[in-house]
């Protein structure tokens, strides 16, 4: 790994902790509470995360011919809906089934690391 990767990577991680610790602030200061942390959270993982997956699928994308760039993306919707599909039945052998672990449950089911590798 050279060093521009590696300031690329430490500095992809500084922006993680950065946006942590914005977080922690406003709850701390009170301009968050709870249940606003719980619903941007559902926010982020049911709306933004997946923009920014495909956002990153289609970033190396620019100019080339879209006949040979459209297999990642439906093999990636594929996989998903795959593993969807198969967590809504696995859901039910979870040990305590209260609706917000079936719900995350169903949620990494479907999104799991691969999708981070574009």
């Amino acid at each position: 790994m050279n060093g521009e990767m590696l300031l690329k990577v430490v500095l992809a991680i500084a922006q993680t902790f950065v946006f942590f610790a914005v977080g922690a602030a406003a709850v701390k200061c009170k301009y968050l509470d709870s249940r606003d942390v719980s619903r941007l959270g559902n926010f982020t993982m049911d709306i933004i995360f997946p923009f920014c997956c495909f956002a990153s699928v289609f970033q190396g994308m620019q100019g080339a011919d879209p006949m040979a760039v459209w297999m990642p993306p439906v093999l990636g919707f594929g996989i998903m809906a795959f593993n969807g599909i198969i967590g809504l039945g696995l859901q039910y052998g979870l040990k305590n089934r209260s609706e917000s672990r079936m719900k995350a449950f169903r949620q990494m089911a479907a999104i799991n690391n691969y999708l981070f590798l574009p």
